[in-house]
């Protein structure tokens, strides 16, 4: 199936940098690349991330996830029950910036039933 489009997919921002402002940062470049953003915080002192940072969403949610890494590559998906489709994004020590991705190929049309030989 096709990706949802980045105006589906509302992400909250979060900062495990320590580094100020890092956090509206990175919802404006998620934002110029046609996500809607909620929530945009620090997470709790002396929480910090390695990495790039860590995706949550509900396990429903693998589609917005697979979109969102085209311009978060390298961040980790963590899954847990939750209500909504919202998506979390914790900004880790390794964020370098949103990414603008590759243009999708031609994704397959939901109806594939006139591609489908018949004997």
């Amino acid at each position: 199936p096709a990706l949802p489009a980045p105006s589906e997919i509302t992400v909250n921002v979060y900062n495990a940098t320590g580094v100020s402002g890092a956090a509206a940062a990175t919802a404006e470049g998620l934002a110029s690349e046609g996500f809607p953003v909620g929530a945009v915080a620090n997470v709790p002192e002396g929480r910090g991330l390695e990495g790039v940072g860590e995706i949550w969403s509900a396990p429903r949610g693998q589609d917005r996830v697979d979109q969102l890494l085209r311009d978060l590559p390298g961040a980790r998906w963590g899954q847990q029950e939750r209500p909504g489709d919202q998506v979390d994004f914790s900004i880790g020590t390794g964020f370098t910036g949103v990414t603008v991705p590759e243009p999708l190929p031609d994704q397959p049309a939901d109806n594939t039933e006139d591609a489908i030989p018949t004997c």
